[in-house]
């Protein structure tokens, strides 16, 4: 069954995450967060994700952004980050 995108983002709403929240939340050693957003192929972000996640690095978290053609590439890259 395939979902529309409106009935996506409310799903994703309906879980407390906002269309702007970063896709992976990484808690490290000392209380550091941080955000990775993936973008796949063409992926851009919003106005809202760039207004979002710059008021969350001035509150100290660390963002990334993961640009990738596959979800392959896109896993192997959030594994990479992670592990460095």
């Amino acid at each position: 069954m395939l979902l529309s995108v409106a009935h996506a983002a409310d799903e994703t709403i309906a879980t407390g995450i906002m269309p702007a929240d970063a896709i992976l939340l990484v808690y490290f050693a000392g209380g550091q967060l941080g955000l990775i957003e993936t973008k796949l192929g063409k992926g851009r972000h919003s106005a809202e994700q760039k207004d979002r996640h710059a008021g969350l690095g001035g509150l100290g978290c660390d963002g990334v952004v993961i640009s990738a053609t596959t979800t392959a590439d896109k896993g192997n890259q959030k594994v990479q980050l992670v592990r460095t």
